[in-house]
């Protein structure tokens, strides 16, 4: 062998070693995620229960933060009014002369596959066609050649997202960054709602970092509470971890329940961590399961029998749905347990007079009127899942599949509006003394497309039942 060529070699090996050095760099980068969180909250915001006393704090250590305004504005919190003991974050604090409050309400931002967001290919092999019938397998057959190419062209998507689930742990399908510019433009608010899912995987703690970078201006200038979702995973203790550090720790461990209200008695807004009660995955051993959710079911009767005008659940899983995650209660696929989590939840609806459920976990907008066996005490289901991550659709014969089902206690789907696969967000608005005639909760939903200007999709009266419609 030449000398030329041996410095050649050299040369190919050490060009070898290189990328073999850059290859496992990138492999640890991604497995390294599964790691804490590193920093903190974001400076000035409100982390639920974040002092071991019973504060709710931001980074800085304040019991009650400061509102929008900045440091010479009134505080977020009535000073005194958060109570651990009974999972109380505490009441928003507004001037007396203030005519109405609002909140905005949106979930499931976090980022997703890019190939699950284009209108043909991979997104159109997900869609709810029904089981096994010959308009699904036609559907497959005419749309993964489709999302093959779609891979390549025109950005490569198939290669990024490869390098997401591979490496990096980082995904960038959907429309988070726009939902979010649209929220921020839609500040003052008094109360930020999410309905959960806000990263990807609660236990890749980079993911938290950058959920921590991208919501630090809406979170910063309003009160931020969020309910726990599936990709929270907070079985895990790595992934509770997570959450604590970014969002706050609940009162206690594992319990990620808990309530927030409105001056006055105007309303309240009660959390609940919806994995615990139909986990249709069962990553929860049945015996912690069923302790975790006899004690948050029992909470929840208690903590909705406050003489609040208005009361709101939050929480991931809806109720009742029509969409991609219909199977999550249905009968013939939960378990008897499950079924009965449900009844029981339906049944402290109704009898404690809620307004409202708010949930996400469908990437949709729909909303739905339940009453009871006997058609009274009905309350709305509102699903808000177009925070940013890559739209569900629906199929018509799934719509009426809901429609038409029984809910384990008796009670009745009675409305259920056509689902809208589109980014959005919610605001709604309590008037605190409503003129006669004058609707006391609006809910406006507002689309948000990746291109193009926001508009109004719908507004509901949600203190009027559906027939007023």
């Amino acid at each position: 062998m030449s000398r030329s060529d041996r410095q050649g070699r050299r040369r190919r090996d050490a060009c070898g070693g290189a990328a073999l050095a850059c290859l496992a760099s990138a492999l640890l980068y991604g497995c390294a995620p599964v790691a804490p969180m590193r920093g903190g909250p974001v400076a000035g915001a409100i982390t639920v229960f974040g002092h071991p006393g019973g504060g709710v704090s931001g980074r800085s250590g304040a019991l009650d933060r400061l509102g929008p305004g900045g440091p010479d504005s009134a505080a977020w919190l009535v000073p005194g009014s958060t109570d651990p003991a009974t999972r109380r974050i505490g009441t928003i604090a507004l001037p007396a002369s203030r005519e109405s409050v609002v909140v905005l309400v949106y979930g499931d931002n976090r980022p997703g596959l890019r190939l699950m967001t284009t209108p043909w290919g991979l997104s159109a092999v997900w869609r709810s066609l029904p089981p096994n019938s010959l308009d699904r397998w036609l559907s497959i057959l005419i749309h993964t050649p489709i999302a093959l190419v779609q891979g390549v062209i025109p950005t490569l998507d198939g290669f990024q997202d490869a390098a997401s689930v591979l490496v990096t742990h980082r995904f960038t399908g959907g429309n988070e960054k726009t939902v979010l510019r649209s929220l921020e433009q839609s500040l003052p608010a008094d109360l930020v709602v999410n309905t959960g899912d806000v990263v990807e995987n609660g236990s890749r703690g980079r993911q938290w970092e950058a959920f921590a970078a991208r919501h630090a201006a809406l979170r910063s200038r309003s009160p931020f509470i969020a309910a726990v979702g599936n990709h929270e995973r907070s079985y895990s203790s790595v992934a509770r971890g997570n959450w604590e550090a970014a969002l706050g720790p609940p009162p206690s461990a594992e319990r990620y329940w808990y309530s927030i209200d409105l001056p006055d008695s105007l309303a309240r807004f009660v959390f609940l961590d919806s994995n615990v009660l139909c986990d249709p995955l069962h990553r929860y051993p049945d015996s912690l399961e069923q302790e975790l959710a006899d004690e948050e079911l029992a909470w929840a009767d208690s903590a909705l029998s406050a003489p609040a005008r208005y009361k709101f659940l939050v929480f991931h899983h809806p109720l009742i749905t029509a969409g991609h995650h219909f199977g999550d209660w249905r009968e013939d696929d939960a378990r008897p347990v499950e079924l009965c989590r449900r009844a029981r939840l339906l049944g402290i609806c109704r009898r404690r007079g809620i307004t409202a459920v708010l949930a996400g976990h469908e990437h949709l907008y729909q909303r739905a009127y339940v009453t009871g066996p006997d058609g009274v005490a009905g309350f709305w289901q509102i699903t808000t899942g177009g925070g940013g991550a890559p739209l569900h659709h629906v199929a018509g014969h799934d719509r009426r599949g809901a429609l038409a089902q029984t809910l384990p206690d008796g009670s009745k789907v009675v409305y259920l509006s056509r689902e809208q696969s589109v980014y959005h967000y919610c605001r709604m608005v309590l008037r605190r003394r409503p003129r006669p005639g004058e609707p006391a909760v609006l809910l406006y939903v507002t689309e948000v497309p990746k291109r193009g200007r926001t508009s109004l999709i719908d507004l509901v009266s949600l203190a009027e039942p559906w027939e007023n419609h």
